[in-house]
């Protein structure tokens, strides 16, 4: 493993984001994801990793939400 990950530095992040995008064992998954402090619940099914690292949830209604570790206090998949 850390040879791979010696194999990775210095490649351009946007190679980085597509092999993680790739590997990715959520990707086309259904998820719950509780939203700190209770605000509020969203489900959907995960599309995409934006470039900061967030992932991108596909809700029923077609909105795209990006949620980043300090938004959500409980994530299951469906």
């Amino acid at each position: 493993m850390l040879q791979a990950i010696d194999e990775r530095r210095g490649a351009p992040p946007d190679a980085v984001l597509e092999d993680y995008r790739r590997l990715c064992a959520t990707m086309g998954r259904y998820v719950y994801v509780q939203l700190h402090g209770g605000r509020s619940r969203l489900d959907g099914t995960a599309v995409d990793t934006i470039e900061d690292g967030a992932l991108e949830v596909c809700t029923a209604a077609g909105k795209r939400v990006p949620l980043r570790p300090q938004d959500v206090s409980s994530f299951r998949y469906g």
